[in-house]
């Protein structure tokens, strides 16, 4: 598919009129001149002759010249690059409790802008996304498509549980699990966003596995120690999640659990409201760890064709300074002759 890279330069060829007028006046002149001091008629027609080749000539050649200002490209072109990166696991709370509204809009809407800001901040890292509510899911592996990983964090939502609940402990062992051709001891960072609602109790433990082979675990609570309501719709009726008694369910954030994750993962726990320098400090901790060398990493760009212009408009740009030399060996060879 043909793509123009900088189309606004098209305008340049509105100038191209103006100056073919002020040639043709120019060249008016200069025939009249030519004429004027000729000796024979022939003389003068062959001055006319040049003028005009060389007028043509001028035009066309800055006409190529505006084009490949353009740079018209076509098609793509793969490259190998090498790039080094590190690993980065954000996982995120989507069970029921994170739709309380103690945050405004919700916890969950809070969560998901925290989660966008760590990808634009670590944006030169390679970055997976787990969801977890009862299980934790990987929704998205280690990669550099940023921007579909922010789509995914944005349309997160409760319903893409299978099971409620806070499980925790699974995405600390999603996020430290190796694969048979990613056994090395390179180091990993997973940033738990969540409310700390642990319904396993083993999340601190794991997390001290997970740092002990190699992954560093970072919390950021997300909620209020007084707590609120969870909203969910009931026939049709907004209502709050009720308990056996028929009482509304009050969620509070769970700080002193997330703080002894952290803790035992060598890691750190951020409050919400940390703001800029939670994302500061772990781009430095992140950027700190052992990079990884991926050669095999491919990009496509498109294929630039300005210089099948550019050759062209020089070539017509520099003709009429090239006919004296053309003319005076012709000369020169019939003078020998």
């Amino acid at each position: 598919m043909l793509r123009i890279e900088e189309p606004i330069l098209f305008y340049a060829l509105l100038l191209l009129p103006l100056l073919a007028i002020v040639c043709f006046f120019y060249m008016k002149y200069a025939i009249k001149l030519s004429a004027y001091f000729s000796v024979l008629p022939e003389q003068a027609l062959a001055s006319r002759a040049r003028l005009k080749k060389r007028f043509i000539c001028f035009m066309l050649g800055l006409l190529f010249m505006c084009l490949a200002l353009t740079n018209p490209q076509y098609g793509y072109r793969k490259e190998k690059v090498d790039h080094e990166s590190a690993d980065v696991f954000i996982a995120l709370d989507i069970s029921q409790s994170m739709l309380a509204e103690d945050l405004s809009p919700s916890r969950l809407e809070r969560a998901k802008k925290i989660g966008e800001r760590f990808i634009s901040e670590l944006k030169t890292e390679r970055i997976g996304l787990i969801f977890f509510a009862g299980e934790a899911y990987l929704q998205m592996p280690l990669t550099t498509d940023y921007r579909t990983a922010i789509v995914f964090l944005r349309n997160a939502s409760p319903e893409q549980a299978g099971l409620q609940g806070t499980a925790i402990g699974d995405a600390i062992e999603m996020a430290s699990k190796r694969t048979e051709d990613d056994l090395s001891p390179k180091r990993r960072t997973l940033i738990i966003i969540t409310d700390g609602e642990d319904h396993e109790g083993e999340a601190a433990k794991l997390a001290k596995t997970a740092f002990e082979s190699g992954t560093a675990v970072f919390t950021v609570g997300v909620g209020t120690s007084e707590g609120g309501f969870i909203p969910i719709k009931h026939g049709g009726q907004s209502d709050y999640l009720r308990d056996q008694s028929g009482q509304p369910v009050r969620t509070r954030i769970n700080t002193s659990d997330l703080e002894e994750i952290a803790r035992q993962g060598g890691g750190l726990f951020f409050d919400y409201q940390v703001g800029k320098d939670m994302y500061e400090t772990v781009k430095e901790k992140v950027q700190r760890m052992e990079r990884r060398n991926y050669e095999k990493t491919l990009f496509t760009a498109r294929e630039s064709y300005f210089q099948y212009l550019l050759l062209p408009g020089i070539i017509l740009l520099a003709l009429p300074f090239l006919w004296p030399l053309f003319r005076s060996t012709t000369s020169a060879n019939e003078t020998n002759k």
